[in-house]
């Protein structure tokens, strides 16, 4: 097998635990281990681990001041990626349901010009934003607002209802999505 020594640790008999911290997002690795004994006979390879270390992103979903049935309730929906995004879905889901009703989406600077924005409300009340480039351009490394999203709210009487980021799928300049991190604010 052809391995790169990378570390040497003395557990004196107990598990041990590395974490390789000099690694690049997106790129393969494959791991295997030998244990050296106290005659100086090193074992076999282990098994081999393969990983693969993703990049992330944070999306922070804001506003939705106080307001009454019929009104327009606006947010803004920001996010914070330190590579590429080349695309993105990701789902609206207002608690208790029913409340709100997406109305409009409309992408701030950091989103490229020739991006295609797609939204819909779903049979089950849910709010879905797709976004991509048919020409391969991508949202640049950074932190910002994406959208403003305007929502219709529907209630017969005063409630207070949540809106949350769902089912987010986004991904590099290669399709490999991103793990993500959502915080979510909303009063209405």
């Amino acid at each position: 097998d052809d391995f790169t020594e990378i570390a040497n640790i003395d557990i004196g008999g107990f598990v041990g635990v590395y974490l390789d911290e000099d690694v690049m997002n997106f790129q393969n690795y494959d791991y295997a281990v030998t244990a050296v004994y106290n005659n100086d006979i090193e074992s076999d390879f282990s098994n081999i681990a393969s990983a693969m270390p993703l990049g992330s992103v944070d999306f922070d979903l804001s506003g939705g001041d106080e307001v009454s049935s019929g009104d327009i309730a606006n947010f803004s929906l920001a996010m914070n990626n330190m590579e590429l995004v080349s695309g993105l879905q990701l789902d609206l889901v207002d608690t208790p349901e029913g409340g709100l009703t997406i109305q409009n989406v409309i992408p701030t600077d950091r989103i490229p010009s020739d991006w295609i924005v797609n939204y819909s409300e779903t049979s089950d009340g849910i709010s879905r934003i797709l976004g991509f480039s048919l020409q391969g351009t991508s949202i640049e490394p950074g932190d910002g607002k994406l959208f403003d999203l305007d929502f219709a709210t529907y209630t017969s009487e005063p409630k207070t209802v949540n809106l949350c980021t769902s089912a987010e799928a986004v991904s590099n300049t290669d399709g490999i999505g991103f793990n993500k991190d959502t915080e979510f604010q909303m009063n209405p």
